[in-house]
């Protein structure tokens, strides 16, 4: 068995939050996310794109 730190596959301590959280939760709200992390909603939308880019996450929009 191999494990990878975070610095090691790319993430920060923000991202490792918010992918944990992503995890635990499936497809979620930004608020949500935000409060499972403990990080701010701002900042969650910031760290989100981020992981959207590096591959770990991917947006969907949904309602109207």
């Amino acid at each position: 068995m191999y494990l990878l730190s975070a610095k090691q596959i790319g993430l920060n301590e923000k991202e490792v939050q918010v992918y944990l959280s992503l995890i635990e939760l499936g497809g979620s709200t930004v608020l949500a996310i935000a409060k499972r992390s403990g990080i701010k909603r701002p900042t969650a939308y910031l760290v989100l794109q981020s992981l959207v880019e590096k591959g770990f996450a991917s947006r969907m929009i949904k309602g109207k």
